[in-house]
């Protein structure tokens, strides 16, 4: 264990126990010496009533000197000499604990010259005999003239304290340190009370004035302060320049402006602008009203850059601001749509292209349609996908563009026209000979040599009629084609047909038939076509057939019948029959049938012939 050198020891024993009488009390044996420093022991025996002895036990102690000196100063610890007055030092005294007194081994120094004013430090030092040193004591020693006093400095130190400087040690108790004494003014004065709240010595020649909150100064202006007087230096003289300026150097804290957005950049005509305000805290007045401009003048359709804005005071007047930049830019592009159809298709030759237009809506710029620039038309000759171009530009260079789509196509087939006449009579053993075609295309023009013709006309010595085609393609894929009648037939060939109709007079919804029947001298060729006709309209729904049926017949049935028969040559009138439809139809006879028939046949014989 250690021990302090000077300090008393006790022991703290030891035990012991035997297992045949108990607990027993050892002997101890010591050595320590606490006024002197080192090594001792302390040693423990004990032998039990048989004459048996433990294994002794040691305790080692070491009598360290491990504390300092202590210096006491004697007298005053600031001590006032008038100028040219002699100076005797008071002295201290020390002690230490294991050394003793040291007083006569005390380190003094002093600078203290009575001659030359001003503010001297005697300080006193002492080690003991293992190196332990004592805290420095000091005394001031405040040499002072006998002039009169000048107030030679004043300072801001802080926001709250200002530092008065003399020119000669002042001290209680001329008033040096009477916050009554002390009155602040000036253009820093903010909430300043008139007189500090305390003194505080510095120096004997300077001294700091000391305010407290809520107090506080206007940064930037100028403390004056004024001393009473009725200040008196420690030899009696009365201040003679009594005022001090610190030009410009008053502390003030301003608040504190916490912007609850930053700097933003919005799009012109797009984006909305709402000012998100700002709050201002001031270490004296707490939170404070933050004043906002600018914030009125952004307009987010007009690009700029706008500056918003925020100042807040205090009750001192200490005033802080900020600002953020509001930009308003144009970076988004024109809104550009085609007027009209895309894709847009075009005959090819055929249909005129018109320019639909387009129209353009910038956000910031406003309408732009009329400064759209529009490409070249398409070429309505050249089949293909083709586009126009559409382009328009924002004042701020920001483009748009689109295309519109336009296919030219040819889905008209081409037009083929005969040359010569349709049909062509040939007698018998008459030559043909081909007229030949025109073909052309609104795409490509002539095509009368890519004519294709098949069919012919084999024999010119037979009654017959023979049919000639005529084909041609275009590029696309469209096919045109017409066709020719050669119908080949004697000198006098004439068609002749008779028209009957059963029965007649017909009861209504009876079912009436017409019949148109060719009579033993008729001559055709080719193909035989019917008309049919009622009072001499042509029945829409008259089918091209030799007969022609009513399933239900009706009143309004009634009426004047003919047919017209045609071939490729010529075309002839049958006989016409008047239906009668009547409720009472008589009963007629074979006998009668029959000479309506022959009726009929004659009738048809006499009918009208023509040739076309």
């Amino acid at each position: 264990m250690t021990v302090e050198c000077g300090a008393s020891y006790t022991d703290e024993g030891a035990t012991a126990n035997d297992a045949c009488v108990g607990v027993l009390t050892p002997n101890a044996a010591s050595t320590v010496d606490t006024a002197v420093i080192g090594s001792y022991t302390v040693t423990y025996t004990i032998s039990d009533p048989s004459g048996n002895n433990a294994t002794p036990v040691v305790r080692q102690v070491e009598v360290v000197d491990a504390l300092k000196p202590v210096i006491t100063r004697l007298g005053d610890a600031v001590v006032y000499v008038a100028q040219g007055d002699s100076y005797t030092d008071a002295g201290a005294t020390a002690y230490d604990q294991c050394d003793g007194d040291l007083t006569g081994s005390i380190s003094a120094v002093n600078p203290v010259d009575t001659n030359t004013p001003g503010t001297y430090i005697v300080t006193y030092n002492v080690t003991d005999a293992h190196g332990n040193a004592a805290v420095q004591v000091t005394r001031e020693v405040i040499v002072y003239d006998t002039s009169q006093p000048d107030l030679i400095g004043v300072v801001v130190d802080s926001e709250l304290t200002v530092l008065v400087t003399y020119n000669k040690v002042m001290d209680d108790p001329g008033g040096v340190m009477t916050t009554g004494n002390y009155t602040v003014s000036g253009s820093g004065l903010g909430t300043l009370n008139a007189h500090p709240d305390s003194v505080e010595r510095v120096t004997g020649g300077e001294y700091r004035l000391v305010w407290s909150r809520p107090d506080e100064m206007y940064d930037g202006g100028d403390i004056t302060i004024t001393v009473d007087p009725s200040v008196i230096d420690p030899g009696g003289n009365p201040i003679r320049n009594n005022e001090g300026t610190d030009t410009g150097g008053a502390i003030g804290d301003a608040p504190v402006i916490t912007l609850n957005a930053g700097n933003e950049t919005l799009e012109c005509g797009l984006d909305a602008f709402t000012e998100a305000g700002a709050t201002a805290e001031d270490d004296v007045d707490g939170t404070v009203i933050v004043t906002i401009t600018g914030d009125d003048l952004v307009n987010t359709a007009a690009e700029g850059v706008y500056v918003i804005g925020y100042e807040a005071s205090d009750a001192a007047g200490n005033t802080a601001s900020a600002s953020r930049t509001i930009t308003v830019e144009d970076t988004t592009a024109p809104v550009l749509e085609l007027v009209g159809a895309s894709p847009m298709y075009l005959e090819c030759n055929v249909d005129a292209y018109s320019e639909p237009g387009a129209s353009a809506l910038d956000a910031c710029a406003g309408d732009l349609t009329g400064a759209i620039l529009i490409g070249a038309p398409p070429n309505p000759s050249v089949l293909g996908t083709q586009y126009v171009s559409y382009s328009v530009t924002d004042p701020e260079g920001n483009s748009a563009s689109t295309n519109r789509e336009l296919t030219i196509e040819d889905t008209l087939p081409p037009s083929i026209a005969l040359l010569g006449d349709d049909p062509i009579l040939l007698t018998h053993g008459g030559d043909y000979v081909e007229a030949g075609v025109e073909a052309l295309d609104e795409c490509e023009g002539d095509l009368s040599g890519s004519v294709v013709i098949t069919g012919e006309v084999p024999n010119t010595d037979a009654l017959a009629a023979y049919v000639l085609t005529y084909t041609t393609n275009d590029s696309s894929d469209n096919t045109a084609y017409t066709t020719r009648t050669v119908v080949v037939e004697p000198e006098e060939c004439d068609l002749a047909y008779s028209l009957s109709v059963t029965p007649n007079p017909a009861a209504p919804e009876a079912k009436v038939t017409f019949t148109a029947a060719a009579l033993p001298e008729s001559c055709g060729a080719g193909d035989i076509h019917y008309t049919w006709k009622k009072n001499g309209v042509e029945i829409p729904a008259g089918l091209d057939a030799p007969t022609y049926i009513l399933n239900s017949a009706a009143f309004g049935d009634a009426g004047v019948y003919t047919c017209t028969v045609s071939d490729a040559s010529s075309s002839s009138d049958t006989n016409s029959v008047t239906l009668e439809i009547t409720s009472s139809v008589p009963a007629v006879g074979a006998s009668s049938l029959i000479l309506a028939a022959v009726a009929a046949a004659l009738g048809g014989a006499l009918s009208l012939r023509k040739r076309r």
